[in-house]
This record gives structure tokens, sequence and C-alpha cells, in this order.
């Protein structure tokens, strides 16, 4: 019995040439990073450093210590009614993967008037309530706040999130000077510097500036979550006939060139950071200029580059696996949010990110994270496979049953069930019950289940002191940075 369904993209000779190509690439060309003080660091630790130009050459013999010791699992936490944490190992215990939220999103589709405007700080407290109360949310990344200064829109969407959902939260640093700050934050509700690195109840995201360049910002978001244990994404935004080659593998070669470059700074800074790898690849569309998210050359090369990290390094990844280039919740949202999902999932990941996306990842929309908690739990339970012992063979009921009888009233199918899975959003009904119930489609019957939920979101209970603390930072951040 294998453990989950597979669908493997890459053949083990071509994995071997692109890890080949990535460590001939990172020994003699190298890349360039931005950072003085991760320059000195690299440079102690037996990189090859040009000050001059901050290039920064990796031999090889660094790159595959590195790679033995980098983790091959660790934990993600969150936390229920406050103080009561919950593990989410990686890998999945079962084999399976892990839902995060769409993260970053500038764009917030309002129902109510069909329109698109800013997130607000309502709007993003709303949202956190909303995964809080969904069984296939596992992880909660953050919009960008429009209604709030700027400089410290990171800051006030992590606090909001902290007020609003006990999940673990997914960072995405908006500034250099922005880290220091939401590491504060996510001490304080951890209690301490020692158990957040314990129990890491967040976990943040570090890119490339595609290609090959690493910014300021991105590797201060490196070093202080090494520094602090924060489990760390670790990516690029690679489009295709952009910033990137126009072909699949030669995308999924270069993104693998800067996610191994960042893998081995991280282990450099401080050995044993927990790290992902991310799988983030965008298509330009030629006819339009606009960069896809889930055009089938996307799609192909989210499953490549999945494929490719898990066997070629063995390092835990995240990849897209929701979200759709349809502005808003349609037909088009459907299609693109089925494939990309079970598609990648089957490639293997262990985290799919995008939940609730709509038109690229830049828009939110409550209705769509409604029908992206129900698909969740459908690609996790065709991942899961068949399978097959003695009970689930039924060998022995197959062999009492004569010709033409029925397994109905059989014990063993009142023991299974209730084992399937059923969604509340898919029509199952005859039809005479289904316009007797009003005939509507599944963007309604969504609609009408977030419209239900809504009545009964609320925040959390934090602690008045955790409060307080919290308030202190993010005035402290304003009086700073704004």
């Amino acid at each position: 019995m294998v453990n989950s369904l597979e669908l493997k993209v890459l053949t083990q000779e071509e994995i071997g040439t692109i890890r080949d190509k990535c460590l001939e690439f990172l020994s003699t060309k190298g890349v360039k990073v931005e950072h003085p003080e991760v320059l000195k660091t690299l440079a102690r630790e037996g990189a090859q450093v040009s000050f001059d130009d901050q290039t920064v050459r990796f031999p090889k013999d660094i790159i595959e210590t590195t790679l033995r010791y980098t983790p091959k699992s660790f934990s993600l936490w969150g936390r229920r009614n406050y103080s009561e944490y919950y593990e989410m190992a990686i890998p999945h215990p079962d084999g399976l993967f892990y839902t995060a939220t769409n993260t970053g999103a500038v764009t917030y589709h309002d129902i109510d008037s069909n329109t698109f405007r800013d997130v607000t700080v309502a709007d993003t407290a709303e949202w956190a309530q909303l995964m809080e109360v969904s069984e296939g949310i596992d992880i909660c990344a953050f919009p960008t706040i429009g209604d709030v200064p700027g400089e410290v829109a990171d800051i006030y969407a992590l606090k909001t999130y902290f007020e609003n959902t006990a999940k673990h939260v997914w960072i995405q640093p908006h500034s250099a000077e922005s880290m220091g700050y939401l590491i504060e934050l996510s001490i304080a509700v951890a209690g301490s510097k020692e158990n957040l690195k314990k129990r890491p109840i967040v976990s943040a995201c570090s890119n490339s500036v595609t290609p090959l360049q690493f910014v300021p910002m991105e590797m201060n978001t490196l070093l202080q979550c090494a520094r602090h244990g924060v489990p760390l994404y670790l990516c690029g935004l690679p489009s295709t006939g952009a910033t990137s080659p126009i072909t699949i593998a030669g995308t999924v070669l270069l993104s693998a060139i800067e996610n191994l470059a960042q893998v081995v700074m991280s282990q450099l800074i401080e050995p044993g950071t927990p790290v992902f790898c991310g799988h983030h690849r965008l298509t330009l569309d030629m006819a339009t200029g606009r960069s896809l998210l889930t055009s089938v050359e996307a799609i192909l090369g989210e499953m490549a580059s999945a494929h490719f990290i898990e066997e070629a390094f063995q390092i835990p990844t995240f990849a897209w696996g929701y979200g759709t280039d349809s502005h808003i919740p349609d037909e088009q949202s459907m299609i693109d949010g089925t494939l990309i999902g079970q598609l990648v999932a089957l490639a293997g990941t262990d985290v799919l990110e995008g939940a609730g996306g709509l038109d690229a990842c830049l828009t939110i929309n409550p209705v769509q994270l409604i029908i992206d908690n129900i698909l969740a739990g459908i690609f996790k339970r065709i991942k899961a496979g068949v399978k097959v012992n003695d009970d689930t063979l039924a060998w022995e009921e197959i062999w009492d049953t004569a010709p033409g009888n029925n397994f109905l009233e059989r014990p063993h199918t009142l023991k299974h069930c209730r084992e399937a899975l059923r969604s509340d959003l898919f029509v199952r009904d005859p039809r005479a019950i289904w316009v007797a119930e009003g005939g509507k489609d599944m963007y309604i019957r969504a609609l009408d289940k977030y419209k239900e939920l809504k009545k009964g979101l609320r925040p959390q209970q934090l602690p008045e002191d955790v409060q307080k603390e919290m308030n202190q930072i993010l005035k402290q951040a304003e009086e700073h940075l704004v």
C-alpha cells in the first residue's frame, strides 16, 4: 500500500541534471546579496564573497554540507483557547499537506457592493475569524491593509490576526524595518523568545528578487528568523519570459538556484533553521503583458519544481495550490482552483498556499475562501488514495453474500457509511429537492454559507497583559517608522 497518490513530473536523470547545474552555478557564478551583515557572516563561514559587487559564491562542499544538516522535518504550531497549543508536523504524518490562505493581497472583493477596494483592518479581522472556523485552513497568511500607514501595514495585519485567530500565522514582511516589530509581536503572544523558538506560532516568507538578487528587506527577514528559530518559506517569484526563461525547465532551474542559495545562507547563519522551499510560478502572457497564475505552463512549473526539490534536496516544500486568474468566483475560478490544487498536491508538497485568492492572488474574497476550504478536503481525500487491508477488502462480506443480494444491511456497511466525504456545498439531492430549496448554484450556496458563518464570528480573547504589550509595540512602530 502506498501512503498517498503521487505524480512524478521529472525523471531521476532530469532531476540529477538540474541539481548538478544548481551547484555549478552557485559555486562558479554566484548570486548578489545586498546585506553587509549577511555578507560578513557568509564570508566567515567559508563562502566566497566579493564585497565590491556583493557577489557570493558557495563552494560545492559547503552546499552539500549545509544540505545534510538542513532539517528534513520540523513542526509548526497553532493554539486553541489561546494557551493550548497544537502541533502540525512537517512533513504531514499521513503523507498529505497543509493549506495556507492567500498572502499579500492588496484588494478586497466587497460582496455586498460587488466592488473592488483596498483591504481594511476590519476586513482583515473578519478574514482571520473566518479562517478560524474553516476546518480546511491550517495556516493563515495576511493581506496588505490599505487604511493604515503603509510603513506599518504588516504590523497592523499581524496584530489583527493575533486578535482574531489562534491558528498558525504566515508573515510576509513589507520592509526591513518592520521585521523586528513583527518578531516582537510574535514573542509577546508566544510568551517568550524561548517559547517562540520551541513552538513557533508564526513562520515568515523570504524571497529572492528574480533573477538572482537578494535585497536588504528579504535578507533581514532571513537573518532575524534564523536567529529566532522562526521557520522560513524561501522562494522567488519568477515570471516566465520576463524575470525567468520562457521555458518551464529554465524557470525550474533558475528558481531552484535561488531556493538553494537561500537554504545555504540560512544554514550558514544558524545551522538547523527550519525552512521550506517555495514554488511560485507565473507566466507572462505575451498578448496582454499580464502575469498569470493558473496557465497550464504555470501549473506544470509548480508541479515540476515541487517534485524537483522533494527529490533533489529532501527539504519540505510549499507551492501555490489555490487561486485563479479570474477576478471573481466563477466557472473559471472553479476550474483553475481544482486543476492547480489537485495536480500540485499529487506532485508532492507540504503546504498548498493561496486559499481565498483571486486575480493572480492580488485579491481576496470570502466566498472563494469558503469554496477553497471545501476543495482542501477533496484534495486531501484524493491524495490519501485507496487503503487496502483485511477490513477494507470486505472479503468476508463478499464471501458470505449470495448472488443478487445486497450489502446495505451488512454491519460492515454500517461501520463505514459515514466515512465518505460529503460537502454541503455540492448538490447531492434529487432535482425535486434542489428545486424546492431554491435551485441555487454553487456560488449562491457558498454565499449563503458565508453569511451564516458571519453571524457567529468572534475575536480571540487574549490576556490583558498580552493585548497591552501588542498595543505598545504597534505604538512604538508607528512612532519610529511612519
